[in-house]
């Protein structure tokens, strides 16, 4: 099960992303990974990407 990263979290002073947190951010801004595709409601990276 996919997690997306949600912003309003940050705004919470306690709050402190884990490093899995940074890595799925990470991933959701890369169009060159799935998970970008993924964060956009597409099913994957579109063929030939």
């Amino acid at each position: 099960m996919l997690t997306f990263f949600r912003p309003s979290l940050i705004e919470d002073d306690q709050y402190q992303p884990t490093q899995d947190d940074l890595d799925n951010r990470s991933r959701q801004l890369n169009d060159q990974d799935d998970r970008y595709y993924q964060s956009r409601g597409q099913d994957g990276r579109p063929a030939g990407k």
